[in-house]
């Protein structure tokens, strides 16, 4: 259904045809593809408000296999002027420190986050398999993550700082032993 049709739905119908399509676009198209689409979709609905609520939205509706923060990264980095209250930032203070270490399965990880950051969505960015995973708040700037399968994961989160919404990236590897 073409951007201008699709407007018509309003938030909801919207949000319901896209997550549709991000499930089903599955069976004949990549990952990237898929993707791909559903932002070709909202850059034809043209409507940055209308984009906005659609994504939020998208975000409440259950997850088969490509998270709606996933659309939202792609879109800011094709058409930053569609989700102008969305950018990258600095959301994972500790990044490097996950990237540098080798966790275990099933060990708890800290992800540690400004103070005055309210995380809103967390997604592992490709995929990944389903790996199994619990991600929850922890102390005061820190949330806690536990993998229950070995790998290279990317995670994706968004937060909002001052009235703002910020996405940020941050890589973990989880091996079945510790190195």
């Amino acid at each position: 259904m073409p951007g201008p049709q699709l407007a018509c739905l309003g938030c909801l119908g919207i949000a319901r045809h896209l997550a549709v399509l991000l499930v089903r676009g599955r069976a004949d198209r990549s990952r990237a593809e898929t993707i791909q689409l559903v932002v070709d979709r909202l850059v034809e609905i043209g409507v940055p408000e209308l984009i906005r609520r659609v994504l939020f939205e998208m975000e409440r509706l259950p997850v088969v296999d490509i998270h709606p923060l996933e659309v939202m990264a792609r879109l800011v980095d094709a058409r930053h002027d569609l989700l102008s209250d969305v950018a990258w930032g600095e959301v994972i203070l500790n990044k490097r420190a996950l990237l540098d270490q080798v966790f275990r399965v099933g060990e708890v990880i800290d992800v540690w986050v400004p103070l005055n950051a309210k995380l809103k969505a967390f997604a592992i960015e490709g995929g990944g398999g389903a790996p199994g995973y619990c991600f929850a708040p922890g102390p005061p700037a820190r949330y806690t993550l536990e993998l229950e399968s070995p790998g290279v994961f990317d995670l994706l989160v968004r937060a909002e700082i001052r009235k703002k919404h910020y996405l940020d990236r941050a890589s973990v590897r989880v091996d079945r032993e510790s190195a």
